[in-house]
This record gives C-alpha cells, structure tokens and sequence, in this order.
C-alpha cells in the first residue's frame, strides 16, 4: 500500500533549492523543476509567445528551449561554486546561467541541472527525515 505521506516534498527546499555536486567539481544550488517560481514563469513565458508557440515548426523548438533556459536559470539553477572559465571564477547570475543552460554545448550541464530537478526523492520530505535519524543514530554509536 502506498503511504500517501511519502509523496510529501519538503517545500523549502523545493522552492530555495539544495546543493548537488557535479562529478570532477564545482557544486549548484538547485531548486525543484515544478517550484511555484518555475511554473508562474513558464506560464507567463508561454502566454507571452502563445501566438509563435501555435506553429510547431524548428523556430518554435527553439522558442520552447530559450523559455525552458529562461525559467531554469532563473528559478532552478539558482547559484553556483567552483565553478570557472580558464581558471577564473564565474560568479552566478541569471544571465550568467541562461548563457551556459542554453548553450548546445553545455548539454551535459543543462541535463545535470534539469535531472537533479525533476528527482522527487531529492525533495522528499521524508528521505530528509529519515537522514537526520541516520546521522543521529551513527552520532549516538
């Protein structure tokens, strides 16, 4: 049987996000894909092209993908660390985000982002718990 609680997501970390390391560096601080920031935005972005978006054709493909990077980088993707470009550090920006999320190039970035942020269990209320009692428990032996 299903227990319905175990659906629960813990909505602060869902909406300010938790941070994910990358594989070889750098960590990002990622909200979920669905937060009520993401899916006003999109809904607003949406209506905003409704008219470009009727005709599905390549230049609306594109359209879709600028909005999906619009929204990701300014309410998933909500900061960075160590990361950097030749050595420099990159500071986090929305602008700084859409730039890298909607480069072709960067697809492994967009899917790292995108992937954490549609992982229910990276937001479930309940893993939390569970964790806590584990370090409480590792503490207590």
């Amino acid at each position: 049987m299903l227990d319905i609680e175990s659906l629960a997501v813990n909505l602060e970390t869902a909406e300010n996000g938790r941070w994910f390391d990358y594989p070889g560096g750098g960590r990002f601080l990622i909200a979920r894909f669905n937060n009520s920031r993401a899916e006003g935005m999109r809904t607003a972005l949406t209506l905003e092209h409704w008219d470009k978006l009727q005709n599905l054709n390549e230049e609306t493909g594109k359209l879709y993908e600028e909005i999906d990077a619009r929204v990701m980088s300014e309410t998933v993707l909500l900061g960075w660390e160590d990361v950097g470009s030749k050595g420099k550090p990159i500071k986090y920006t929305p602008e700084v985000g859409f730039k890298y999320l909607s480069d072709p190039r960067m697809r492994d970035l967009y899917m790292f982002v995108r992937n954490q942020s549609i992982n229910r269990g990276n937001y479930a209320e309940k893993a939390e718990a569970e964790a806590v009692e584990e370090v409480k428990d590792t503490a207590a032996s």
